[in-house]
């Protein structure tokens, strides 16, 4: 087995949807930016997906929806706003952003 898996099987041993790269670096014992480098090879072969800047799905099919939750962890979220609206067939125009109002901070992710 190759270091990169090696690194991924410790990533999913953590039991985690989604990783962060300060999150990874303490995982692996590295330092975030040798971190980040290792996450962007997983990505470039497809095997993790990169969500935002410095968030990774751990399944590269994992949606955005899901991780609209998961960014407002510990608090309850819920998908809003031009995303609901296309979810539920009121619009038609695919939204890039999935938007999820929550009473924490705000973030950003790709819907890709």
């Amino acid at each position: 087995m190759d270091v990169g898996h090696d690194f991924l099987a410790t990533l999913r041993a953590a039991g985690r949807p989604f990783v962060a790269t300060r999150e990874t670096a303490a995982l692996a014992a590295l330092s975030t930016s040798s971190a980040s480098k290792h996450l962007h090879g997983l990505a470039g072969v497809g095997l993790i997906r990169r969500v935002r800047h410095g968030h990774w799905a751990l399944d590269p099919t994992t949606t955005a929806l899901v991780y609209a939750g998961w960014a407002t962890r510990p608090l309850p979220s819920y998908v809003s706003l031009y995303t609901a609206l296309f979810q539920h067939g009121i619009i038609e125009p695919i939204p890039r952003t999935v938007y999820a109002v929550s009473r924490g901070p705000g973030v950003a992710g790709s819907a890709g």
